[in-house]
């Protein structure tokens, strides 16, 4: 509670200090050029321009502060989603790649060069997202995957966790989907014998 009243002290502090430095600057004027009709002339349009003065300071520290809040949002998500492609994603993608039966297909989209442009990415991404892939269950090891995906739940978890990732939707929807992953392949039984 002592902060508080600390805070407060300091702000009456300033406020007291600046009107005091208003009034000695109005008593200067009025001693060194004894025009009493220029000084409230020219205080009232102080008064008068201090709303859109205030408007426009407003409005302009309040974009600066947003951009730099977003700014330092983006680095953690890219920080929380460089971690979660470190520790889970980029195993998972290495192992889901085995269960795509016409991988040959999409082989070609996933081979990034050097000299790609965002034109380059962009055409991949849609073209990957226009591919009918089939999956079959018995090309890859599912008691592997679900081994690892077991021991990376407390990693997914933490990551849920972070309130950062409600500003990214198609991350949280990524860790969602392993999530939903994880639980289907926790509550089999067995592997043999799957649809």
């Amino acid at each position: 509670m002592k902060p508080m009243k600390g805070n407060k002290r300091w702000a009456v502090a300033l406020w007291g200090g600046l009107l005091l430095f208003s009034a000695l600057v109005y008593v200067a004027h009025y001693l060194i050029f004894r025009n009493v009709h220029d000084l409230v002339f020219y205080g009232l349009m102080d008064v008068a321009s201090l709303p859109v003065s205030a408007l426009i300071v407003t409005f302009i520290l309040q974009r600066l502060l947003e951009y730099r809040e977003k700014q330092s949002l983006l680095r953690k998500l890219d920080m929380v989603i460089g971690a979660f492609f470190s520790e889970v994603g980029t195993g998972l993608l290495k192992t889901l790649f085995a269960y795509v039966e016409n991988r040959g297909d999409l082989l070609p989209q996933l081979l990034v060069k050097a000299s790609w442009t965002g034109r380059d990415f962009a055409r991949a991404r849609r073209e990957i997202s226009a591919m009918s892939l089939r999956f079959s269950t018995s090309r890859g090891d599912l008691p592997g995957l679900k081994q690892m995906l077991a021991s990376r739940r407390h990693f997914l978890l933490g990551l849920l966790e972070n309130q950062n990732l409600l500003e990214h939707a198609t991350f949280t929807d990524l860790i969602w989907a392993t999530f939903h992953l994880a639980e289907e392949l926790d509550n089999r039984p067995g592997f043999s014998g799957l649809p």
